[in-house]
C-alpha cells in the first residue's frame, strides 16, 4: 500500500521532467522506492509540487536520479520540522545581570549585615576594610585572603572628622562637683586619652581652689 502511495505521488515528475537519458523509467522508480524508504509521505508531496511548480530552491532539468531525490526530500522534511517546532517564549533572568555579578564577586565572604539601606551604612561604624554593596544589601566584613593594609593619612582624617565631637565642661565652676568625680574610684583599666581627660580636670579644679583661696582673701 505504502509503494502505491509513493508511485502515485511520483508520478506528476515524469510528466514534468525529462528522465536521464539512459535510464529505464521501471528502473527509475524502483530505484526512488528503494531511496525513499522511511521518508515522510509530507516531505515527499512537498518536494514534488514544488519540482512541477518550478519552486524548487535549485534548478532542476531532469527526473532527479534516487539518491538526489531522498536528499531533497530529508531537507524537506527539516524544513518542514522547523516550521511546525513550537516556538519558546524568551524569559529574562529573574535577577538583575549586575546582581547576579556582584553575588559572585563576594561569593564566600563572610557577611557582617544584611538587608542595610544605603542611608544607614555609615563607614565609621565598621572595622577597616568592611565592604557594602548597597546591590545586594550586605555588609561584607575586610577580606581575610588580602594583607592587611595600614590606613592611608587621608582616611585617618576622614574617619576622625566622622567621629562624634568629644567634649566637657571646664570645671571653672562648682569646684566640689568636680572633686567628687575625680574622687570616684577608677576602673581596673583605663585608656591614655582618660588619664589625660583626668589630668586636665584635676588641673582644672586645683587652679579654680586656688582662684577661690585669692578671692577669699582679698575679701579679707
Amino acid at each position: 500500500m505504502q509503494s502505491l502511495r509513493v508511485e502515485s505521488i511520483l508520478r506528476p515528475i515524469f510528466v514534468s521532467l525529462p528522465m536521464p537519458r539512459g535510464i529505464d523509467g521501471d528502473a527509475l522508480l524502483a530505484g526512488y522506492r528503494l531511496a525513499l524508504e522511511g521518508q515522510p509521505l509530507e516531505a515527499l508531496q512537498s518536494v514534488v509540487l514544488k519540482l512541477v511548480k518550478g519552486t524548487w530552491p535549485e534548478e532542476v532539468t531532469f527526473c532527479p536520479r534516487p539518491p538526489e531525490l531522498a536528499n531533497m526530500v530529508r531537507e524537506e522534511a527539516r524544513r518542514i520540522r522547523e516550521a511546525t517546532m513550537p516556538r519558546i517564549d524568551y524569559r529574562p533572568a529573574e535577577r538583575p545581570p549586575m546582581v547576579a555579578l556582584m553575588a559572585k564577586k563576594y561569593e564566600g565572604r563572610r557577611v557582617l549585615a544584611e538587608n542595610v539601606e544605603i542611608g544607614a551604612f555609615k563607614p565609621t561604624e565598621w572595622p577597616p576594610g568592611t565592604c557594602f554593596v548597597p546591590i545586594l544589601g550586605k555588609v561584607f566584613a575586610p577580606d581575610e585572603t588580602e594583607t592587611k593594609k595600614t590606613e592611608s593619612p587621608s582616611y585617618q582624617r576622614y574617619r576622625k572628622s566622622r567621629e562624634p565631637v568629644r567634649s566637657f565642661h571646664e570645671p571653672v565652676q562648682n569646684v566640689e562637683y568636680w572633686e567628687q568625680i575625680q574622687a570616684i574610684k577608677d576602673a581596673p583599666t583605663i585608656t591614655e586619652e582618660q588619664h589625660a581627660l583626668r589630668r586636665k580636670i584635676a588641673s582644672s579644679v586645683a587652679s579654680a581652689s586656688q582662684y577661690d583661696n585669692q578671692q577669699g582673701e582679698a575679701a579679707e
